[in-house]
This record gives structure tokens, C-alpha cells and sequence, in this order.
């Protein structure tokens, strides 16, 4: 509760403040109109001159030096949002591109589980026939092949 009486407080002071803000700013231009017809013989006008030759009250002339520094902090802010509005962008593409990239593993990896689970296949039916062959050559009494076989595998 206390938090939203401040910020009702803040909004009527910044309220109050531009409102006086507007009035300095007419004031200081019609001031500066008079300021430049009279010193338009002297060869010296300007802004500056005016509100140090002009007595403006001290709130006033804080209003004034402030407005010009929202001014630059609204531009920097300006900035910053572009910047983080960029970087954003960046950070979105290169999420995509790492998903992407995820998406192209996983693919591959699929394939080389394939790959690897028809290799260890072959290699099964190859030890069946193997298995076979050896068996035959035992019934038929072959053992001299079976001890050079043995020995070649070995």
C-alpha cells in the first residue's frame, strides 16, 4: 500500500514539475524574443545569454538544466533499447542455429546407431556361419583343416 502512495506522489510531483517546466520554457522564449530585438544592435543573442541575464527563479532554471538532461538520458535510453533490441535478435538467431544444429546431430546419430546395429547383425550371421561351417567340418572328420584354421585365427 505504501508503495502505490509513492508512486501516486511521484507521478503528481513529475506532474507539478513539467507543468512548471512548460511555463519556463514560455517564459524563457518570450523573454529571449525581447532579449533578441534588443540585443540585435549589440550583435549578441542567444539562448545562453539569455537565462544569464534574465533573473529567472532557482526552480526554474533547475527545471531547465534538467529538462536538457532528460533529454539525453531519453536518447541514451533511445540507445539502449535499440542495443538490447539488437542483441536479442542476435541471441534468437544464434538459439536457432544451435537448435538447428541439435536437430542435425540427432539425425546423424541415428544414422550411425543404424548403421552401427546392421554392422553388429552382419557380424552375428557371419559367426552363425562360421559356427556352421566348423560344426561340417567336424562331422565330415576334416581335422586337419580345423587345426589350420585354428591356428590361422588365433
Amino acid at each position: 500500500m505504501h508503495a502505490k502512495r509513492k508512486m501516486v506522489y511521484n507521478q503528481q510531483r513529475y506532474d507539478h514539475l513539467q507543468s512548471e517546466r512548460r511555463g519556463a520554457e514560455i517564459a524563457v522564449d518570450s523573454a529571449e524574443v525581447e532579449h533578441n530585438s534588443a540585443s540585435a544592435q549589440d550583435g549578441k543573442a542567444g539562448r545562453n545569454q539569455v537565462c544569464s541575464s534574465i533573473a529567472l527563479p532557482s526552480h526554474i532554471k533547475w527545471l531547465l538544466m534538467h529538462s536538457q538532461k532528460h533529454k539525453t538520458e531519453e536518447k541514451r535510453r533511445q540507445r539502449n533499447r535499440k542495443a538490447q533490441a539488437a542483441f536479442r535478435e542476435r541471441r534468437t538467431e544464434y538459439i536457432a542455429q544451435l537448435e538447428k544444429s541439435i536437430e542435425d546431430m540427432k539425425s546423424e546419430l541415428r544414422l550411425s546407431q543404424t548403421a552401427r546395429s546392421t554392422a553388429v547383425e552382419e557380424l552375428l550371421m557371419i559367426k552363425y556361419k562360421n559356427s556352421l561351417l566348423e560344426r561340417i567340418l567336424l562331422e565330415n572328420g576334416n581335422l586337419g583343416i580345423r587345426i589350420k584354421l585354428n591356428k590361422r585365427w588365433s
